[in-house]
């Protein structure tokens, strides 16, 4: 009988423990790159395969991808792709890039200059894709548009503006028989930021503490 009631308490802290960690997610910025200068380089993206932009950056946070905000013009984009990496760079490209996520989700966030034309952010919402990711993982975010909403701009910044060091600008455009992703010489990088759904601190002090209870039990 005393077996059976240490295994019931440790059951019962395994299964605490699991039901606080799902509770007490939290999400939080991961990787972020908007200077606080007007864009200086804005890349039109279409959807016909002819021509595509990405960026590249560097997970540091361990977790599950929740959004994805990027800055463009008004036409607002279709769908936002996560996309996978070697080397660093986008596999891919004209002849199909390897897709791991990808969210037709988007809401403003904010609209600086309707006027001319320019300067929306966009959050795209990754949630319901499960993408876990990992501290180190290099991927990549490429703007898709389509025919409603016409080219998309994705805004970047010249060289002139220190660049995300977690990453590049990468293109392709079969006009100019580059293929597979390229590195985006006219913009160091485009603007983007991430966000990563994580445990709280205070979840792994509470598995802790359910290891010690199981420990102190068991002596």
């Amino acid at each position: 009988m005393k077996i059976v009631g240490k295994l019931n308490v440790v059951a019962l802290a395994i299964v605490s423990a699991v039901g606080a960690s799902t509770a007490h997610a939290q999400v939080v910025l991961d990787q972020e790159f908007f200077p606080d200068l007007f864009p200086e380089f804005g890349q039109p993206v279409f959807s016909d395969g002819t021509t595509g932009v990405a960026q590249t950056f560097t997970v540091g946070q361990t977790g599950m991808l929740e959004s994805v905000e990027i800055h463009g013009n008004l036409n607002t984009p279709a769908e936002l792709r996560i996309l996978q990496t070697s080397g660093g760079v986008p596999i891919g490209g004209a002849s199909g890039s390897v897709v791991l996520a990808s969210s037709t989700s988007a809401t403003i966030v904010s609209e600086g200059w309707p006027d001319l034309g320019a300067d929306r952010v966009y959050r795209f919402d990754f949630s319901a894709a499960g993408l876990t990711v990992n501290v180190g993982d290099i991927l990549a975010v490429q703007s898709i548009g389509n025919a409603t909403s016409g080219p998309i701009h994705m805004f970047g910044h010249l060289e002139s503006v220190a660049s995300y060091v977690g990453g590049d600008a990468f293109y392709f455009n079969t006009n100019e028989s580059v293929d597979n992703w390229s590195t985006f010489l006219e913009a160091s990088d485009f603007d983007f930021r991430t966000y990563v759904t994580v445990p709280e601190p205070a979840t792994a002090a509470l598995l802790g503490l359910g290891g010690l209870a199981m420990f102190r039990r068991r002596v």
